[in-house]
């Protein structure tokens, strides 16, 4: 499911005539893990982090955690982010 600034990149982008990018997408074999959007040509993993100061869960320990990690093993796995 979308956030709602997902959608809101996801507009600015079309606006913008961007290249297709895929939302959603899950690129690590065995994990869970999604990129917000991908552009496959590229290589390109575009992850979009809420606010720092409104205290959402991916600014939190665990979460900030969880996405260093991911993050990791996308650029492991020869992408982008």
């Amino acid at each position: 499911m979308a956030s709602s600034l997902e959608n809101k990149f996801a507009l600015t982008w079309r606006a913008c005539k961007g290249p297709k990018i895929i939302p959603e997408a899950t690129l690590i074999p065995g994990r869970r893990w999604r990129v917000d959007f991908l552009h496959p040509e590229s290589r390109l993993c575009i992850e979009l982090e809420g606010g720092s100061w409104v205290n959402g869960a991916h600014s939190r320990g665990k979460h900030f955690q969880s996405d260093c990690e991911k993050y990791l093993a996308l650029t492991l796995a020869d992408y982008r982010v």
